[in-house]
């Protein structure tokens, strides 16, 4: 990725994504796929860990649901042993939330949640200061997340959606190394040449007013098409519409 620090700091974000992911189109097994990972949150202070795993329902088991992960040594075997998923201030945002966080940004009341301060003060012992997430969620209420942890936090907020992005579609090329594959909407029912035109606005970053106004349309006619793209993607957010249009080659 070279100097991809200073790409993704200045005003080249988007070659820094793309080069990104062609990098991740790459990858074969999932330890060359986390060494990914492991760069990209290295640019913004994430030294220490990196996952991508799916999360579990309430009491069910949390070590079957991972994919890959890079954890200090013996966080991740205290975190099992003591059953902190249902504790875990995180997780409880992270099902809760479509949006990126990072954690210094979930309310937790030390006084009364005492699991929950006790994750965290323990989590200081193996440098896990702070860290960020990306909440991934299918329309069939599947929940993952990859996550970044480290001693720094050096996230603009400018940077989030370039994580976010390459988040998503590091996901999705995890889950397919895995053998876990969602259906091509070719192999369903495909988009529309006007939802391909909206989505591509929308991975421009337009708002669906300005989609509109482009198209010279209707709010509620974009809001429908962005409706219907997600739900054939099998999608939540427009960005995980945007990452899984480029990964299947619907977007380039």
């Amino acid at each position: 990725m070279g100097s991809s620090r200073g790409r993704a700091r200045g005003m080249d974000r988007t070659a820094f994504v793309f080069d990104t992911i062609e990098e991740i189109k790459r990858a074969e097994k999932p330890d060359e796929l986390m060494a990914i990972l492991a760069k990209v949150g290295a640019q913004f202070g994430f030294n220490k860990a990196c996952a991508v795993t799916s999360i579990p329902h309430t009491h069910q088991d949390f070590e079957r649901y991972s994919y890959a992960e890079r954890w200090p040594a013996g966080w991740h075997e205290r975190y099992l042993e003591r059953q902190y998923l249902n504790s875990d201030p995180v997780i409880k945002r992270l099902r809760r939330s479509t949006q990126p966080f990072a954690w210094h940004e979930v309310a937790v009341d030390r006084s009364k949640e005492a699991a929950a301060r006790a994750i965290m003060d323990e989590a200081t012992e193996f440098d896990l200061l702070t860290g960020f997430n990306v909440p991934i969620q299918s329309l069939k209420g599947q929940l993952a997340t990859v996550m970044f942890a480290g001693d720094r936090f050096e996230v603009a907020w400018e940077d989030r959606p370039a994580i976010l992005l390459i988040a998503i579609y590091a996901h999705d090329k995890m889950r397919e190394i895995m053998g876990v594959r969602p259906l091509h909407p070719d192999q369903q029912r495909p988009l529309t040449p006007r939802e391909i035109e909206v989505l591509k606005w929308t991975a421009e970053g337009k708002t669906s007013q300005d989609i509109a106004d482009i198209l010279s349309v209707s709010l509620p006619t974009v809001q429908s098409h962005i409706t219907n793209l997600c739900r054939k993607l099998d999608v939540v957010t427009r960005a995980q519409a945007t990452a899984r249009a480029i990964r299947w080659g619907i977007l380039s």
